[in-house]
């Protein structure tokens, strides 16, 4: 379905994939599968960049939440984030990034309730996104290569 498209169509579906908010989409199984069939380095920055793209819609919530977020605000895991990001916003950013990890919708959420800007915000993610997915793609197509001489 996404050969047609090729390196776009990754930055296409990680886009979508990363634009809901907790729920689970096929980003992962989406880079592995073209891991194998395409250059993995490439389909690794394809899909950082379109889930980079795609994170923003966290990132909204947080800066537009009010009253949805006065409810959370006390939480120790909120407080946390917020010291994280208040004191290593982008090294923060780009390592839960990079991390596969359910924790990242929060972390946007949590950097634009605080103001982070948008445009670092937006660098750190996609650089982590880009090291998460060029890995992966690599460990998909290196095992497949494996698999595939035995």
């Amino acid at each position: 379905m996404l050969a047609p498209l090729g390196y776009p169509g990754i930055a296409l579906l990680l886009f979508l994939a990363s634009g809901t908010i907790v729920l689970p989409a096929p980003g992962f199984a989406a880079v592995m599968v073209a891991g194998v069939t395409w250059n993995p380095w490439l389909v690794g920055i394809a899909g950082g960049i379109g889930a980079g793209v795609g994170e923003i819609t966290g990132y909204m919530v947080g800066a537009g939440g009010g009253e949805l977020l006065d409810k959370v605000r006390c939480t120790n895991a909120w407080v946390c984030a917020h010291q994280w990001i208040t004191k290593h916003g982008f090294l923060t950013l780009f390592l839960v990034a990079a991390t596969p990890n359910p924790f990242f919708d929060a972390a946007g959420i949590v950097a634009g309730s605080l103001s982070y800007p948008l445009g670092k915000f937006w660098l750190a993610t996609t650089l982590g996104k880009c090291v998460k997915y060029t890995a992966l793609a690599l460990l998909s197509g290196g095992a497949w290569s494996w698999w595939a001489m035995r």
